[in-house]
């Protein structure tokens, strides 16, 4: 089995060229994450009348934390 550099194909690009580049391209996908977020929606009863005020409890399932707000 023989085994070629990216060198000895006469483009004189560098495996450590193509890894900057490579990260430099993925950089914004991983500073777009955030912990924030928000919930929207409207709370119905069963004859689809608006229930104002009514509590509302999120809770993370992994780690069983729970947010509640009226």
């Amino acid at each position: 089995m023989r085994c070629h550099s990216l060198r000895s194909t006469g483009t004189g690009v560098s495996l450590a060229a193509l890894t900057g580049l490579a990260l430099t391209v993925g950089a914004p996908a991983a500073r777009a994450q955030s912990t924030y977020g928000a919930v929207v929606g409207v709370l119905t009863d069963t004859t689809k009348a608006v229930v104002p005020g009514a509590p509302v409890t999120l809770t993370e399932v992994q780690t069983n934390v729970r947010r509640a707000t009226t």
